[in-house]
């Protein structure tokens, strides 16, 4: 559960504290569970208003993703955010295989390929709305 207004972002920067500086191409998954839609909307608003960082909130469907993702992988810090009850994006799975098999570049659905930093973290934020 979210207890503040910051709860994620906070958690989300101590995690970034611990393994942003570390070499290669990682990923890290952060998930929380609030049945509360008015505190979920404070944490996604402080977290995507944190200087330095690119958010992609994902729980929309309106994303288009094949023009969001290339250009948002030249970002310092980038973080995803999903609904666990939709399904994975293919090309969001596409590119967690991508940095976890610590590819130099990701092929998307579209067999287009786009190179990957040598360094990447890639926060992916699990968001359990609701009750459980």
């Amino acid at each position: 559960m979210l207890t503040s207004a910051t709860h994620l972002r906070d958690t989300l920067l101590e995690l970034d504290t611990d393994l942003g500086g570390l070499p290669g191409r990682r990923v890290a998954l952060l998930g929380f569970h609030d049945a509360s839609p008015t505190r979920i909307a404070d944490n996604v608003r402080a977290l995507c208003e944190t200087p330095g960082w690119t958010v992609i909130d994902l729980r929309q469907a309106a994303v288009r993703l094949p023009e969001k993702l290339p250009e948002a992988l030249a970002a310092l810090k980038l973080a995803l955010l999903l609904n666990v009850a939709a399904p994975l994006p293919t090309d969001v799975s596409l590119l967690i295989r991508a940095l976890r098999d610590a590819h130099a570049a990701v092929v998307w659905a579209d067999g287009t390929r786009c190179p990957l930093p040598a360094t990447r973290m890639l926060y992916v934020i699990a968001a359990c709305n609701g009750a459980r």
